[in-house]
């Protein structure tokens, strides 16, 4: 019936209070969502109890756009970014609201849900990876209501996603060369002091641009190694402001040549270790519109290719690989949580190809009449053919002298 604030000596606490056969009950919880979830629990079993039978309440018969209202005000408020929020928010409202937003939860079925999905897929040309950003956000909705009381079933755990975007060649991964980085980086260190400091990190070390701009002046240490970044916050677009928190969740540690280590000690000698590293305060940076107008001026003015900023994320994990580096170590630095989005860049590591060639070469014709062995990472490899001797050969092979 009412969830009421109480003020107790271990703090704020939430008493749920509802209305059962006449009689009235309540209970008192830490958060407010399990104060609701009890109330909700309570009215839901209330019919199983021996006495008169009251209507459903119909706070309970939500549509899927009412139901979506109070999970935003209840759930997402307080559990998701604000980044997450907004794209949720989005996605809904564009594929979800028109289409399934007018049933009743409860009576929401698979069909309804596969329907409505197949009608995105060849009306509105959507791709699989968006249709299954979609369904995330369904099931993940839905799943509340679950726990809510307020369902009993998720139609969307029954529906397989849809085939994704698989990254294996060069074209599904748009990066600079080589050459076109050193003209970038050439061009804008004559000509755009503002941008320069800015690309140049981003391109050496894969760092997403709310990370860059969030970066302070303390987040530059030096060791005995050389030196490196500590990247634990943000910036977030949507608040304009910083985060104290990543995309990922967790800090890391970023390696730096000592080349781009010495730049940014000596651009940022004699201040204070809190201000930002990039620029005289983070209003400076005034949100992607501005370093986005900078970045493809600065590309059309050096005559290299259109890339999104993003791109030089892509850019620099190409040339780690190219160079020698290791998917798992890539991993670290680029702050992903699974290996599988790494994973995407494994045709361009180098030394995966120089460990993996020649372990298997059947039927190679070998140089020498006599067998070899090449030791490989540290075990041994034969240079045999793999065909099976004969019952002649194996006879000569075992006349061997004895040992001593």
């Amino acid at each position: 019936m009412a969830i009421e604030k109480i003020t107790r000596q271990g703090g704020l606490r939430y008493r749920a209070v509802v209305r059962i056969h006449g009689q009235k009950k309540s209970r008192t919880f830490p958060r407010r969502i399990d104060a609701e979830v009890w109330e909700r629990q309570s009215l839901l079993n209330r019919n199983d109890s021996p006495g008169e039978t009251e209507a459903p309440s119909p706070a309970l018969n939500f549509t899927v756009n009412e139901f979506r209202e109070k999970y935003e005000r209840d759930y997402c408020l307080h559990q998701q970014a604000l980044s997450t929020r907004h794209l949720e928010a989005e996605l809904f409202k564009n594929y979800v609201s028109e289409t399934l937003g007018h049933i009743p939860i409860k009576k929401l079925k698979r069909s309804d849900v596969e329907d409505a999905f197949k009608s995105l897929r060849e009306k509105q040309n959507l791709s699989g990876d968006r249709i299954n950003r979609i369904r995330r956000v369904l099931h993940g909705m839905l799943n509340r209501a679950m726990e809510w009381g307020i369902t009993k079933t998720n139609p969307v755990s029954g529906i397989r996603p849809y085939p994704s975007k698989q990254h294996l060649g060069d074209q599904d991964i748009n990066y600079f060369s080589q050459k076109e980085t050193s003209l970038l980086l050439d061009w804008l260190g004559e000509n755009d002091a503002w941008l320069y400091p800015k690309v140049r990190l981003m391109l050496n070390t894969g760092l997403r641009v709310g990370e860059m701009v969030a970066l302070r002046v303390g987040d530059l240490k030096s060791s005995g190694r050389g030196w490196c970044l500590t990247v634990s916050r943000s910036y977030c677009r949507y608040a304009k402001g910083v985060r104290s928190s990543t995309k990922g969740g967790h800090a890391r540690l970023i390696p730096l040549g000592d080349g781009l280590g010495d730049y940014l000690f000596q651009s940022a000698q004699g201040r204070d270790l809190q201000a930002p590293l990039l620029f005289s305060d983070w209003a400076e940076y005034k949100g992607q519109t501005k370093f986005n107008k900078h970045f493809r001026r600065a590309m059309s003015a050096a005559k290299v290719r259109k890339i999104r900023v993003h791109d030089m994320r892509h850019t620099f994990a190409v040339h780690f690989l190219e160079n020698g580096g290791h998917l798992y170590d890539l991993q670290k630095i680029l702050g992903h949580r699974s290996s599988t989005l790494t994973e995407r860049y494994s045709h361009f590591s180098r030394a995966m190809s120089e460990r993996a060639r020649g372990l298997v070469d059947h039927h190679a014709e070998s140089k020498s009449k006599t067998p070899e062995l090449t030791v490989v990472d540290g075990g041994l490899r034969s240079t045999m053919s793999h065909k099976c001797p004969t019952r002649s050969e194996m006879r000569d092979s075992s006349s061997l002298p004895a040992s001593h």
